[in-house]
């Protein structure tokens, strides 16, 4: 049986994968006690946030590997890399953030916006 949309693989990828962490934060939390109203909102928007990082990140690995050969191999390795970005998608969008460039044109990698940058507070005290 051929696969006729791959990009539902991978969207179904990243689902289970943001599923997977919103199950794991959720027992986490109920467990220390420390169970928020307000994290039933990210258990159940999680799944669908998932999916979609994990349809971008399994997308950009296709684009590097035809860059680099003529067709994939396989699905296997986007759709662990669509898992991954759904399960993590913060640490996707960290490394995602860090590959675009800079309004200067240099490279933002290790630079801070303006708007995380913190005033100087005055010293109390002698």
């Amino acid at each position: 049986m051929a696969i006729r949309c791959p990009a539902l693989i991978y969207a179904w990828a990243g689902a289970i994968g943001g599923s997977t962490m919103a199950l794991y934060g959720y027992t986490h939390h109920l467990a220390y006690g420390d169970l928020e109203p307000s994290f039933t909102w990210w258990s159940a928007t999680k799944p669908i946030f998932g999916a979609v990082t994990g349809s971008v990140a399994a997308g950009l690995i296709i684009v590097g590997v035809t860059s680099i050969s003529a067709k994939p191999s396989s699905l296997l390795l986007p759709t662990l890399v669509a898992f991954a970005a759904g399960y993590k998608e913060r640490w996707f969008l960290r490394w995602l953030d860090g590959m675009r460039p800079a309004p200067d044109g240099g490279s933002s990698k290790g630079k801070t916006s303006p708007a995380s940058k913190k005033s100087p507070q005055a010293k109390s005290g002698p």
